[in-house]
């Protein structure tokens, strides 16, 4: 009997873990697809020499571009802690 509790609490366990895997999986992936996204839409705003936001300066567009680079740090880091 001990045994089979024992191990249910290790599978309990186990699965408290496998839990925490998925959701950091599924942060990480969305960081990362929205930090490419971010990134892909103002390079070719930039490319284009079009604002990425209306009545918006070149300032703005290293702004959307630091935070595309950020997110997509943040979405790698999460990938490795798996």
């Amino acid at each position: 009997m001990a045994a089979s509790g024992a191990r249910r609490a290790h599978d309990a366990q186990r699965g408290d873990e496998d839990g925490k895997r998925t959701g950091v999986l599924r942060h990480g992936m969305v960081f990362a697809l929205f930090g490419a996204g971010l990134l892909l839409w103002s390079a070719r705003c930039v490319m284009r020499n079009v604002p990425v936001a209306q009545h918006a300066g070149p300032v703005a567009a290293v702004i959307v571009t630091a935070c595309g680079a950020i997110s997509l740090l943040v979405g790698v880091w999460c990938f490795l802690r798996v």
